[in-house]
């Protein structure tokens, strides 16, 4: 009988990362209640010898060269078996033993349910928006290690192993905005997120890959309010316009530097109308 989860773990070359993230999926309380792939791109630094070493426990598995981080996800798609498909990648790990067990009993009837992600780096948790508009993909994306995606969804349409980053999100755009798949968020921590990934290490061909995803599937039309209203493109070249579009990139502190430039703009605005007044009725002397 197929199991209702498939957990996904790819794997090249990184045998303490894999090591830490074997042991947070085995060490599960829901153990039985699913399935695990590990699929390993040929590495040579003693991933191969740990895998067999819980060969007993993992439930199907292959170690051969791929062409990527996407078609090596999308031959473990392939193997797996379950209705639903959750990516731990190696270097990620489930947040604790009873994540399985919480969120097991919510799989089922929508094509995605989203949880959260803590950073490994600095602790923040990071979950997806709601509702999922495509303002939200287009200034960020969803936590793909705490995101159950329905199996089905991934045979159809398979990760497009043209893009060596930004697959996945290309692939939520499609299936959330364009073709309106059902989705479920749950409050619930998934993964702790390895930061040193491929994908936060090399931002600029993050974003070169990103608009060869928008000149794909968004109308042109449709990109260039979006780049308007957050890449500033068609606004005026003003100080005060670019200010605001800086400050985009400073989300964390972006309250309190907009309560103070309001602050300033009021103080400038009362020195602007007391500098009117004294130009009007200016003091003379007797």
């Amino acid at each position: 009988m197929n199991k209702k989860l498939s957990i996904i773990t790819i794997n090249y070359n990184n045998c303490e990362g894999l090591r830490k993230t074997m042991k947070s999926v085995l060490s599960q309380k829901a153990f039985e209640a699913f399935e695990y792939i590990i699929v390993d791109g040929g590495s040579d630094d003693g991933s191969l010898d740990l895998i067999k070493s819980f060969s007993d426990r993992v439930t199907r598995w292959v170690s051969e060269r791929d062409k990527g981080i996407y078609n090596a996800m999308n031959k473990g798609v392939l193997l797996a078996e379950g209705e639903y498909c959750l990516f731990i990648n190696s270097g990620d790990v489930l947040h604790d033993s009873d994540v399985i067990n919480n969120v097991f009993p919510r799989l089922g009837g929508v094509g995605f349910v989203i949880g959260r992600v803590k950073l490994l780096k600095n602790g923040e948790l990071s979950r997806a928006n709601d509702p999922l508009t495509m303002q939200c993909f287009y200034n960020g994306s969803i936590p793909h290690p705490a995101t159950f995606i329905r199996r089905d969804l991934l045979m159809s349409c398979p990760y497009d192993e043209s893009y060596k980053i930004v697959s996945d999100w290309k692939f939520t755009i499609q299936k959330i905005v364009i073709e309106n798949v059902s989705y479920k968020l749950i409050d619930t921590i998934i993964s702790d997120y390895d930061c040193n990934g491929v994908s936060s290490v090399n931002t600029g061909f993050v974003n070169e890959e990103r608009r060869r995803v928008y000149a794909e599937l968004i109308p042109e039309r449709i990109l260039l309010d979006y780049r308007k209203f957050y890449d500033g493109e068609g606004y005026t070249n003003t100080l005060y316009d670019n200010f605001f579009i800086d400050l985009r990139e400073y989300r964390r502190f972006s309250s309190v530097i907009y309560s103070l430039d309001v602050f300033l703009m009021r103080v400038i605005a009362i020195f602007r109308k007391s500098a009117k007044f004294a130009n009007r009725y200016p003091l003379r002397r007797n």
